[in-house]
């Protein structure tokens, strides 16, 4: 046979590489306004005035600050998935307290008065 009739025999395709993803950048802008806008909050609605709304800005977006910081940085220093979400977990209990502590911080620093009748 001519070799310019002949078809090339395909080559097996080479198998995908394992490659390591990427750790995810840590956006310090997004992690410290997740970590310091409820006590700000707290602190503002709270020297305005308003009557419950300190307290829902502190128990709401503590809850909220600390779990945004926490899979922020479960995300970044896990390697596997199991310790991504670990880390997470246990990363977000403590940003969580964090977050509480410094907005009844902002409550009392803004004025906030308790009253239990």
């Amino acid at each position: 046979m001519n070799s310019a009739n002949q078809t090339p025999t395909p080559l097996p395709p080479d198998e995908p590489q394992a490659t390591i993803p990427s750790k995810p950048r840590l956006s310090l802008l997004l992690f410290f306004t997740a970590l310091l806008a409820p006590p700000v909050i707290t602190f503002l609605s709270a020297r305005s005035g308003l009557k419950d709304a300190p307290v829902v800005w502190a128990l709401v977006g503590g809850a909220l600050g600390g779990i945004v910081c926490g899979v922020m940085l479960g995300r970044r220093f896990g390697k596997t998935n199991v310790s991504r979400v670990m880390l997470g977990i246990l990363f977000t209990l403590i940003f969580a307290v964090v977050c509480f502590v410094m907005s009844f911080a902002g409550c009392m620093t803004g004025g906030f008065k308790v009253n239990f009748h």
